[in-house]
């Protein structure tokens, strides 16, 4: 959670002095009229009347927090007046309202992303896209934390292409502009090689434990992709031997075996676009 920072003295003076005219003479938000509204308040941002453009942002936010487009204005109006965590503060007070909301997690995400809070923004990235897959804004920007922070080029392709596919399908020109030229800057596609010969289980696991420990992911894609039925089986078995672990009080054990969890379930869902083996790390934790 984000502290409810007030802004501060200088700001509310800026806001006075500055933008008072600009606040009696804005355009108000009507029920039913958001996109009027935000094609306003995006005129007001762009010519830097940051005072009259938040007002209408937080209208539009308060009434409709799913109303994904006014985050990022938002956001830019509070930078713009110089109090960027006002913008993080304003939309927690969304969030402890309606935590499961997709559109007010994708907005923490965003806030926090330009605080340079990156884990945790990705966090609430994540969270969206599980309440609402189609949600292509967090998808794209998760994507961009993949690339940028992580350095994890072959999940920032996976998240950037599904991105365009979902602003394709809304029509949202805007996003699938961004991610297409994201995609567009991302080093040359590896080739990654299924690893289809028969294996066992101790064989699965013991090829799948040492790729983890080399950090080659290219490999271990591979060996996801060729292995369906292993990664399955490995998923059980990991969760038992962390529920033996606990069992006996040995937290390192139970520990190393949910991080080999977390790290199976997120290439099986790369590889396969399942959130099955996350379901079953889930319903262990």
């Amino acid at each position: 959670m984000l502290p409810n920072k007030p802004l501060t003295p200088h700001i509310l003076i800026l806001m006075l002095i500055c933008g008072l005219s600009t606040l009696s003479q804005a355009p108000t938000a009507n029920a039913g009229n958001d996109k009027e509204a935000f094609i306003k308040a995006e005129a007001l941002l762009q010519d830097k009347r940051y005072p009259g453009a938040l007002v209408l942002y937080e209208e539009i936010l308060t009434r409709d927090p799913s109303f994904v487009s006014a985050y990022p204005g938002l956001i830019n109006a509070y930078v713009g007046l110089g109090d960027l965590e006002g913008g993080a503060a304003f939309i927690e007070s969304l969030y402890l309202e309606n935590p499961d909301n997709a559109g007010i997690n994708y907005g923490m995400g965003y806030a926090l992303y330009q605080q340079k809070e990156y884990k945790t923004a990705a966090g609430y990235f994540d969270r969206s896209i599980k309440l609402d897959p189609d949600l292509a804004e967090a998808w794209n920007n998760r994507a961009v934390i993949f690339h940028f922070v992580e350095r994890d080029h072959e999940m920032a392709r996976l998240y950037y292409e599904k991105a365009v596919v979902l602003a394709e399908k809304a029509g949202n020109q805007r996003v699938k502009k961004i991610a297409k030229n994201n995609l567009a800057h991302l080093p040359e596609k590896i080739k990654v090689v299924p690893v289809t010969e028969t294996l066992s289980l101790e064989e699965y696991l013991n090829q799948f434990v040492s790729l983890v420990e080399k950090g080659d992911k290219t490999k271990l894609q591979g060996l996801v992709l060729g292995q369906k039925d292993n990664s399955i089986k490995a998923m059980d078995w990991l969760m038992e031997q962390a529920e033996k672990a606990q069992g006996r009080g040995d937290k390192k054990s139970e520990t190393n075996a949910v991080a080999l969890g977390k790290i199976l379930a997120s290439q099986y869902a790369a590889c396969f676009e399942s959130d099955e083996l996350s379901l079953k790390l889930e319903q262990y934790q």
